[in-house]
């Protein structure tokens, strides 16, 4: 049962509402739900369990990626040979690697889900699946490596954004600390994905953990997968469009990518000196980054047609392109994701607004409705040592109370039971 305690809350740089709940009278739901990352589900909560994909529906997910592979290739291929104008050639490249880098993404995110288990039921299939269709073709993390840094330390309750999660090392190496100056996060914020050496650690990191510091059966099956399709590109005289709208998306503009939306994924450097319990300490580390801006519907005439003009604009050119570039699939709802990471991403938005204002030991769900708002957030915890965004402390500290005393009915009532 939904509890006003457990309402969402907001930052002060926010809109102080559920932007959301602002499109409900829109057409297309379904696309405003992807535009946002915000759904505007109303049902029951899922078991885990029931948003498990079908082997048909993952192999279905995973062959969009494929074919955009594919056809990146192919079109490139037509396009670097063309006569057209450099200055056009890199216009029409630019749309084709942000949807090639939006897949391998995707399918990145895929083994992720997969990986924990909020993919599919057959564990067997899982394993092959990530090994041979969604790792080796992106060059991503092995899976046993994967297990132990991301399953292992990333979302343990102990080790989470503390000096043992590689998420956080990877903070640390771009330049960033608690106590840094504004300026200096500014300009870290910006630079530190382009810096030469950044760059070559990416490259180095993904070669290293598929063909060098992995089980010897990874190293072979993955230096014979590689040496098979480079060898089979090379004979079909594709290589030239094989690198330029494939391997450097994976190896370059990917980065990128990812860096928009890792910066702003958790609180990073957080200490629980306040003595939030460890769970609530949790959640409130991470957030939903949604993206938009509330519809004006209370305006009229020419008001309203400037403002939806506006509104509009801003959903072309702001939010549609973070959306396909660096927040694709799960990414705005990631918090849900740490509350519960074995619901699969195809369900994981409405699922999260399922579980909105309902009893959690992780507290109550917190959300940002731009990418502003989340560079302030973190601008606030690492320069000003402001670092309670969404007000959590003090919330815990007037619920305490109220959570002691509904925990022991709980308990008594588990206890009459038995």
């Amino acid at each position: 049962m939904k509890e006003e305690l457990f309402a969402t809350r907001y930052t002060k740089y926010g809109h102080g509402i559920d932007v959301r709940a602002t499109y409900e009278r829109l057409p297309l739901q379904g696309f405003w739900t992807w535009v946002t990352g915000k759904s505007g589900n109303k049902n029951a909560p899922k078991s885990a369990k029931d948003t498990l994909l079908k082997p048909w529906q993952l192999f279905l997910q995973i062959s969009w990626g494929y074919a955009v592979f594919v056809a990146a290739v192919l079109l490139g291929n037509k396009l670097l040979e063309s006569d057209l104008h450099w200055g056009i050639k890199l216009a029409l490249s630019i749309p084709m690697i942000c949807m090639v880098v939006n897949r391998q993404r995707g399918l990145l995110h895929t083994f992720h889900y997969t990986i924990h288990g909020a993919g599919i039921a057959n564990k067997r299939l899982a394993k092959f699946v990530c090994k041979w269709v969604l790792s080796m073709p992106i060059l991503h993390t092995p899976w046993n490596n994967y297990m132990k840094l991301h399953v292992g330390e990333h979302h343990s309750v102990n080790t989470f954004c503390t000096d043992k999660d590689v998420d956080l090392q990877f903070m640390t190496s771009h330049g960033f600390y608690k106590g840094m100056s504004e300026t200096e996060f500014w300009t870290k914020l910006v630079v530190a994905p382009f810096h030469p050496m950044r760059i070559y650690e990416h490259i180095k990191f993904r070669l290293e953990v598929n063909f060098v510091k992995t089980d010897k059966h990874e190293k072979n099956s993955r230096a014979i997968y590689w040496l098979l399709l480079l060898t089979g590109v090379y004979l079909s005289g594709y290589m030239t469009p094989f690198v330029v709208f494939y391997l450097l998306p994976i190896l370059l503009v990917t980065q990128f990518s990812s860096w928009i939306q890792h910066v702003t994924e958790h609180l990073w450097f957080s200490e629980n000196t306040k003595g939030l319990p460890k769970y609530i300490f949790y959640g409130s580390l991470s957030w939903g980054r949604f993206f938009g801006r509330p519809y004006p519907l209370n305006y009229t005439g020419w008001a309203f047609a400037w403002r939806v003009v506006k509104w509009g604009l801003a959903v072309v050119f702001i939010d549609i392109p973070l959306r396909v570039f660096s927040f694709m699939q799960d990414l705005p709802s990631h918090d849900f994701h740490h509350r519960n990471p074995g619901v699969n991403f195809w369900s994981i938005a409405p699922e999260r607004a399922a579980n909105e204002a309902l009893v959690s030991r992780f507290g109550p769900m917190t959300e940002t409705w731009s990418m502003t708002e989340s560079f302030l957030i973190l601008r606030d915890h690492l320069c000003r040592d402001e670092s309670d965004p969404f007000d959590l402390i003090t919330w815990y500290n007037t619920s305490k109370q109220h959570l002691e005393i509904k925990a022991t009915r709980e308990a008594s009532a588990v206890e009459v039971e038995v």
